[in-house]
């Protein structure tokens, strides 16, 4: 139960390694997404609580997820490799298209909030998350193997300090 609550809890620091951070944020995503495919499949209703959970990462957390990868790893990786170009343009695309999903997933979550027996909101956000849980799946495969793989390959110890620094910044 500590493991899981420190989980929530944590916050990346300057010593973190900088890989380590962003698949740390990709871990929590994907709990978040599987979150919310259950509350989809249970038979009674969800806690408000977990809810809330769900529509407070995926309003706050995860856009500055996408912004850590866009702001931060996409400028200083372009260029390096048209492999690497590939996947940072695909990067971006699927975040575009995962904004539109997202957006639906926090309406559902927030009627939840207000109404945990509401069954229609339960029924659509588990239709909304189980295709969902597919695509984040393919896209953070994606990033990992491609995009985490050159940050460790081509950021210099330096770059990934700034790197750190510049997550902890956007969470303060």
């Amino acid at each position: 139960m500590l493991h899981k609550l420190r989980r929530w809890l944590w916050k990346p620091t300057e010593d973190d390694d900088l890989v380590s951070v962003l698949v740390e944020g990709h871990t929590r995503l994907r709990t978040f997404v599987n979150l919310a495919v259950s509350i989809g499949e249970r038979g009674e209703p969800a806690p408000a609580e977990d809810a809330a959970r769900i529509e407070r990462y995926f309003a706050k957390s995860f856009p500055l997820e996408v912004e850590d990868e866009e702001a931060s790893i996409l400028p200083r990786l372009r260029g390096r490799s048209s492999r690497i170009d590939a996947a940072l343009y695909r990067m971006q695309e699927q975040h575009r298209v995962h904004q539109h999903v997202i957006r639906r997933i926090c309406t559902q979550a927030s009627a939840l909030c207000v109404d945990p027996s509401d069954r229609a909101a339960q029924d659509t956000l588990g239709a909304i998350a189980r295709p969902l849980r597919v695509l984040m799946e393919h896209h953070l495969e994606g990033e990992e193997r491609v995009v985490f793989a050159a940050v460790r390959e081509h950021f210099t110890p330096s770059e990934q300090r700034t790197v750190r620094r510049e997550i902890i910044d956007r969470r303060r």
